[in-house]
């Protein structure tokens, strides 16, 4: 089903694409539901038969790599940034403070809103084609809003409510990554019976301008130039020679200071001194006093 969604929205494969419906609306009307089931099993086979025919006058490198298919094993990531939104997948998004799950496929025309599907995010899948190593197409597999039964559209201020537990029956749940634009769900505070498991569509802000998405569906990596790192930085002086210079003499400051801690030492010698003198002449006064005795 993914293989046969990647050719159906591939430029190179729609002329293949067109002879198949044509060769399907000889037996059924276009309005026949088969004509979905009928693509969905046979286009694939059909689509590698008619180009085998052709192989050998084929030179488009990504026609080639669609007729050999996709590898069998793929990869999933829980998130993915495209458009400028970082999409989360439903259960990665569980205890996040902001909704990036939402996903909404617009119609050809903006303003159309009653055309646009809403869904739910649930696996992101990355197909590699082993013809080209290069090339990488990203799917989005979502749980889609019912546009007839789960989808409401205010008529004077288009805004746009949807019911999750009406759910798109059709067996169509993938987009390529580059068809999505992020929106998120709010629930309606009001209890009103109308208004149970209803939830308001919110747009979501780009973080940057990118191709739009019908141009690029999907395309093989081109080699991106890598800047050059300068390791040979130059040093900037911090020292600027014509600004203003300060240089302050702590000599004399030093010197006052060891020249007082030395007047201190001599006064203290001094003061050793008189006391000195002092028991001196004590002392002899003493001994008058007893010759006199």
């Amino acid at each position: 089903m993914m293989e046969t969604y990647v050719l159906c929205n591939s430029e190179v494969a729609a002329p293949y694409y067109e002879s198949f419906l044509n060769e399907l609306y000889k037996t059924y009307s276009p309005d026949d539901p088969l004509i979905d089931q009928l693509v969905t099993i046979d286009f694939v086979g059909w689509f590698k038969i008619r180009v085998e025919s052709e192989l050998q006058n084929v030179e488009d490198d990504l026609l080639r790599s669609l007729y050999w298919g996709p590898k069998q094993l793929v990869k999933t990531w829980p998130c993915y940034f495209v458009n400028g939104f970082n999409f989360h997948t439903k259960d990665h998004n569980v205890g996040k403070s902001t909704m990036n799950c939402g996903v909404c496929v617009k119609s050809s025309s903006y303003r159309d809103t009653e055309n646009d599907f809403y869904g739910m995010l649930e696996e992101i899948i990355e197909l590699d084609y082993p013809l080209n190593d290069d090339l990488h197409v990203v799917l989005f597999k979502c749980r889609w809003v019912d546009p007839t039964r789960g989808m409401k559209v205010h008529p004077h201020y288009h805004l746009v409510d949807v019911n999750f537990k009406r759910v798109y029956r059709k067996d169509e749940p993938f987009i390529l990554a580059q068809q999505a634009v992020q929106v998120y769900y709010t629930e309606y505070s009001s209890m009103k019976r109308d208004k149970i498991d209803w939830m308001v569509v919110c747009k979501t802000k780009a973080r940057r301008v990118e191709s739009h998405w019908t141009n690029v569906a999907y395309q093989i990596d081109e080699e991106v130039p890598v800047p050059e790192v300068n390791t040979n930085n130059q040093t900037y002086d911090l020292h600027d020679p014509d600004g203003l210079q300060f240089i302050i003499d702590l000599t004399s400051a030093m010197q006052h200071e060891v020249g007082t801690s030395r007047l201190d030492e001599d006064d203290e010698d001094e003061d050793d001194e008189d006391s000195f003198d002092d028991y001196e002449t004590n002392e002899e006064s003493d001994e008058q006093d007893n010759n006199s005795d």
